[in-house]
Order: structure tokens, then C-alpha cells, then sequence
């Protein structure tokens, strides 16, 4: 009679109010987050970057402001010999 104990079972017979809950929280983040990164995999964003040809990356720099028209028209010469 009396028996109450939170879904945690009342670890070492201490439970704040609310600790499920504030446990439930952290593991959902914790899977999210996991899930979010791949779990160290490759993610889309790996696989555009080891697709861009150095041209490409050239493009993204020059476009980005990076580098100056200059130094874009020397290095594209230079990659296209």
C-alpha cells in the first residue's frame, strides 16, 4: 500500500519530482541529436563537398568573395593545363 515510485523506480530511494521526465527529455535529445549527425556517418552534406570538382570550388570562392577576379582568372588557367 503506498507504493509509489516513479518509471525510474526511484534510484538509490531518491527521486526529485520530475526526474522521469527530465530523464525522457535528455534521451530524446540525445537520440535526436545522434540521428541528426548520422551517427558518425557520411552525411548529404559530406557527399556534396567530395562531389565539387576543383573548378567548382574555385566557382564557390570566386562567387563568395573569397578571392579576387584576378587571382580566379590565374587559378582557373592554371587548373584547366
Amino acid at each position: 500500500m503506498g507504493w509509489h515510485h516513479d518509471w525510474m523506480g526511484g534510484i538509490g530511494g531518491f527521486m526529485l519530482p520530475g526526474f522521469g521526465l527530465i530523464i525522457t527529455i535528455i534521451v530524446v535529445v540525445v537520440i535526436i541529436w545522434f540521428v541528426s549527425k548520422g551517427l558518425g556517418g557520411v552525411s548529404s552534406h559530406d557527399i556534396t563537398k567530395q562531389s565539387e570538382t576543383p573548378l567548382d570550388i574555385l566557382k564557390r570562392r570566386y562567387a563568395s568573395g573569397e578571392i579576387d577576379k584576378e587571382t580566379y582568372e590565374q587559378m582557373k588557367r592554371d587548373l584547366q593545363d
